[in-house]
């Protein structure tokens, strides 16, 4: 269930500029985000469908966290994001 996890956090990462949600690229720009090489790579189960994530190439970014754990929750899971470069 993990992979899965961190396969459709993969997908919202690489379709957000697709996903023409002005709002929400107005928020997140001016985040320390390393566009090139973000991604999910771990996800820990910590409860059914709660999920600790791990987002590697990003900094202190509360508006991206929001936009992972909203988008998350439309799918079903409740997940708490830890960012890191």
């Amino acid at each position: 269930m993990e992979n899965e996890v961190i396969t459709l956090v993969n997908e919202l990462i690489d379709n957000l500029s697709n996903l023409c949600k002005k709002d929400i690229l107005d928020k997140i720009e001016n985040e320390p985000i390393n566009w090139s090489d973000l991604c999910c790579y771990e996800a820990k189960e910590i409860g059914y469908k709660n999920y600790i994530i791990y987002i590697g190439e990003a900094g202190n970014c509360p508006h991206f966290c929001d936009y992972i754990c909203d988008e998350m929750a439309k799918l079903g899971y409740n997940v708490y994001v830890i960012t890191e470069w």
